[in-house]
């Protein structure tokens, strides 16, 4: 196999990583959006439940569990967050590779050409 060939070979590879990282980062966005959604819902809920048990005993408990998981809610999507960030470091990364090939593959191209010429 040629040369450029070679390097065709591996800016596509690199090229379909980059789409399986897209997709993996997607998939993550969505995982962040329904982790919001739910917990939107159980805010409305603890509020709903603040509310009616407000002069009760179980309210100091209520307001308890509300902030613990709000404070485990941050660590999930910080955790997402995180995930979501160096899987775009990568795709930068394998972008750069990308381009440094392209470079590579013409200097190849051009190489290839003068040698015909002589």
């Amino acid at each position: 196999m040629s040369k450029i060939n070679e390097l065709s070979l591996e800016i596509i590879q690199k090229q379909e990583k980059i789409g399986e990282l897209k997709e993996e980062k997607h998939s993550l966005s969505n995982l962040i959006d329904e982790y919001e959604s739910f917990s939107n819902e159980n805010k409305h809920l603890f509020n709903r439940l603040g509310e009616r048990y407000i002069k009760s005993e179980l309210f100091h408990s209520i307001e308890q569990s509300h902030n613990e998981l709000n404070f485990h809610k941050r660590k999930v999507i910080s955790s997402l967050q995180n995930q979501q960030d160096s899987l775009n470091k990568e795709i930068i990364n394998i972008e750069q590779d990308i381009h440094n090939l392209e470079k590579q593959k013409s200097v190849e191209i051009k190489f290839e050409e003068e040698s015909r010429k002589s």
